[in-house]
């Protein structure tokens, strides 16, 4: 199809990582690339960015909803977005009340404003920036319908920020 082959690891333990833990992962994430995919992590607990850093995916996951703030004042993460791909999950997966598109998109354009900061453009942090759902999508009892929801918000959320350049 002509398109990149992602695969994330999904760690929903990340936050306990050991320093062997992370090395085995680093590995994981280097054996799918020798796959000629792209390597994605992603972490639910808490946000362990030293230890998901560490690990050097070539795109970060993690719940932005709860820490978009952590995530853009890390020392690490200007560096990151200059060269990696974040799947900002930002969009609510388990409440029926769903903020608009616009607020989501208003908050990761301040995001990834404030990222820029470390000499990255904007467009181009933005080209390489995914808008997921929150963690709670993976639960086998989950609402069909909220998860429907939440990825039609996803795409619109998506379109808009492209719509910016």
């Amino acid at each position: 199809l002509g398109r990149p082959v992602l695969v994330f690891l999904d760690e929903p333990l990340f936050a306990t990582a050991t320093p062997a833990g992370i090395a085995a992962t680093a590995f994981a994430l280097d054996e799918v690339r020798r796959t000629g995919a792209l390597a994605g992590l992603h972490s639910c607990a808490g946000l362990p960015l030293d230890a998901l850093f560490a690990a050097r995916p070539d795109v970060l996951s993690f719940n932005a909803d709860q820490g978009l703030d952590e995530f853009v004042a890390h020392r690490e993460a200007r560096e990151f977005v200059r060269r990696g791909w974040v799947a900002y999950g930002l969009v609510p997966a388990t409440t029926n009340v769903l903020p608009a598109a616009g607020r989501i998109v208003d908050r990761l354009v301040e995001a990834i404003e404030r990222l820029a900061g470390g000499g990255a453009a904007p467009s181009e942090i933005g080209r390489r920036t995914l808008v997921t759902g929150t963690c709670g999508l993976g639960d086998p009892a989950s609402d069909v319908a909220r998860a429907e929801a939440s990825f039609r918000l996803a795409d619109a959320v998506t379109k808009a920020l492209a719509a910016l350049g």
